[in-house]
C-alpha cells in the first residue's frame, strides 16, 4: 500500500520543477522585454558636423540636339521637366548633376542654360511657332522645361579601313547612297549606334558605315573628352617616365589640345595643361534620345554647421531648440537652409557639440515636436540633398 504514495510523491515533485521552469522563463521574458524597452527609450545622441549642405531640385528628362531643325549630333543639351512647384527655384547657371541611364555610373556635370517662365509664358524652342511654349500638364500639374548645357562632345578622328565604302543615308545597303570612299579617306565619327558609326567626310558630307569598315584615329583637337579610369596621370611630357603635374578621376572632362603618337596634350577646367596617355581619354557616349536624371543644385554652402533635422523642436514662442548633452535645459539657436535630413545651425552651436534627442517624450510647451517645421520658415523649400 505504500508504493501508489510514492507514486503520488514523484508526480507532485515533478509538478513543481516543470512549475519553477516556468516561473523562471516567464521571469527571463519579462527581463528581456523591460531591457528592450530600456533601449528603446535610451536617448540618441549626434554630433553638429562642419561640411557642405546643400539643397537641389530633382528633375529627368532627355538628349537633344541643341537646335531640333538643324540637328547637330556633337552639339547635345539636356531637356529636363520641372515641376511647376519648384520652377521658380531654378537660375541660369545653376550647377547640374547629370546621370544618363544608359551609362550608369558615370555622372556629369552641366549647367542651366535657359528656363521656362514660371508665370507660365515659357521660353520659346528655337525654330517654334509663335506662341508655343514648353510647358506640360500632367495629372493637372503643370511642369516646365529646362535646358542644361552638356560637355562639349569629343568628335573621333578616323580613316576608311577598306579598299572601297559606300556612305549611306540610313544603317544598311537598302538606303540610298550618298558618296564613294576609298582607303584611308580620313572621317569624323559624330554619332555610333551599336555596329554602325555617323561620320562626316572632310567636304561635309554625313552618312552611315558599318563600324568594321572603319578605323578610329584618334581625337580631334580643340574638342573634348573624358578620363576613361579611375585615376588618370597628367604629366609633364609625353611620356609615360615624365614627371605627374596631377591626378585625376574617371569622367573628369579634358579639352585636348593636340596629339604626339600615344599622346595627348589636354587642359583641365583648372587651367592646367598636360599630357595624357591615349587609352586614359574617352570618347563621350553620349546620343540624342538618351534619358537622363538630374540634380540641380539650388544652394550650396562649403563650410555650414549642421544637424540631423530630428534634432531639433520648434516651441510656443517661435523659436527652436536643441537638448545639448548632460545639460538641465534646452539651448536656443538659430537655424538656417536645411533640406530633408539635415539643417544649418548659424548660431547657437559650435563643430564637436553633443546633441541629444529625446525619445518617446515631448515637452510641454513643443509646437510641433522634432523634424516638424512650417514651411514659411525655410524660403528655400524642403528639396533633397
Amino acid at each position: 500500500m505504500k508504493k501508489p504514495k510514492k507514486i503520488i510523491v514523484t508526480v507532485v515533485a515533478v509538478l513543481i520543477v516543470v512549475t519553477s521552469l516556468g516561473v523562471l522563463k516567464i521571469k527571463a521574458n519579462i527581463k528581456k522585454a523591460t531591457a528592450e524597452a530600456e533601449k528603446n527609450n535610451k536617448n540618441e545622441v549626434v554630433t553638429v558636423k562642419e561640411g557642405k549642405l546643400g539643397l537641389k531640385v530633382s528633375a529627368t528628362g532627355s538628349i537633344v540636339p541643341k537646335d531640333k531643325n538643324n540637328p547637330n549630333y556633337n552639339n547635345l543639351i539636356l531637356e529636363l521637366e520641372v515641376d511647376e512647384l519648384d520652377i521658380a527655384k531654378i537660375k541660369k547657371d545653376q550647377a547640374v548633376e547629370i546621370e544618363v541611364d544608359a551609362l550608369k555610373g558615370e555622372l556629369l556635370e552641366g549647367r542651366v542654360t535657359e528656363i521656362a517662365d514660371s508665370a507660365g509664358t515659357a521660353f520659346q524652342e528655337e525654330g517654334s511657332m509663335p506662341g508655343a511654349v514648353t510647358g506640360a500638364a500632367t495629372g493637372g500639374v503643370s511642369s516646365y522645361i529646362v535646358k542644361v548645357s552638356l560637355p562639349n562632345q569629343i568628335i573621333e578622328t578616323a580613316v576608311v579601313d577598306t579598299d572601297n565604302l559606300t556612305l549611306r543615308e540610313g544603317q544598311g545597303k537598302k538606303y540610298l547612297a550618298i558618296t564613294e570612299l576609298k582607303r584611308d579617306d580620313k572621317l569624323e565619327v559624330i554619332e555610333k549606334d551599336d555596329d554602325w558609326y555617323k561620320v562626316k567626310t572632310p567636304d561635309q558630307k554625313i552618312g552611315w558605315a558599318n563600324k568594321s569598315n572603319i578605323k578610329i584615329t584618334g581625337i580631334k583637337p580643340d574638342s573634348n573628352g573624358v578620363a576613361s579610369k579611375n585615376t588618370v596621370n597628367v604629366r609633364e611630357k609625353a611620356s609615360g617616365s615624365s614627371d605627374i603635374k596631377v591626378k585625376i578621376i574617371k569622367g573628369e572632362q579634358l579639352e585636348v589640345l593636340e596629339k604626339d603618337g600615344n599622346w595627348y596634350k589636354v587642359r583641365l577646367d583648372e587651367g592646367i595643361e598636360g599630357w595624357v596617355n591615349k587609352e586614359d581619354i574617352k570618347a563621350s557616349n553620349l546620343k540624342a534620345g538618351m534619358n537622363a536624371s538630374a540634380n540641380i543644385s539650388i544652394v550650396q554652402k562649403d563650410d555650414a554647421l549642421y544637424l540631423p533635422i530630428k534634432g531639433i523642436v520648434k516651441k510656443d514662442d517661435g523659436k527652436y531648440y536643441v537638448k545639448p548633452l548632460k545639460a538641465s535645459k534646452d539651448k536656443s539657436i538659430e537655424i538656417g537652409i536645411r533640406n530633408e535630413d539635415y539643417i544649418e545651425i548659424k548660431e547657437g552651436l559650435n563643430k564637436g557639440d553633443k546633441i541629444e534627442i529625446t525619445k518617446n517624450k515631448k515637452s510641454k510647451d513643443d509646437k510641433q515636436g522634432p523634424m516638424n517645421f512650417d514651411g514659411d520658415d525655410n524660403e528655400e523649400g524642403k528639396d533633397e540633398e
